[in-house]
């Protein structure tokens, strides 16, 4: 696997949000990696989540959601369907103002499987 997308990986998973972002840019400016572009988008999200903002949380889940309507349900080994559902969740629960309780309790975690499809 690309060793950005790794990182990107571990980076979200642990929480780090903002850093997760910052190691795809330069990749998916090089690349336009539509991916790429939903996951960075999709990081963005709780960013906006961890500051306690729920408008940029509901403009992030616009734009991630749009992203994600042009790719299919898999790709690079990332569940790009979990990502639409999630976000789906989390944008409701910044309607709701419940977003930093849901974020506290489920932090979202990315998985890479390569059996789900290839670069």
């Amino acid at each position: 696997p690309p060793s950005e997308l790794v990182r990107f990986v571990e980076l979200f998973n642990s929480g780090d949000f903002f850093e997760a972002h910052e190691v795809l840019e330069r990749p998916w400016r090089e690349h336009r990696s539509p991916t790429y572009k939903a996951l960075i988008l999709f990081a963005s999200l709780f960013v906006h989540a961890r500051r306690g903002n729920p408008r940029g949380v509901q403009k992030q889940a616009t734009k991630v959601l749009g992203a994600l309507s042009a790719l299919p349900a898999q790709h690079l080994g990332i569940d790009l369907a979990a990502l639409a559902r999630t976000t789906r969740r989390f944008e409701q629960a910044a309607r709701d103002g419940s977003f930093r309780q849901l974020l506290a309790a489920e932090a979202p975690q990315l998985a890479i499987d390569w059996r789900m499809g290839s670069l």
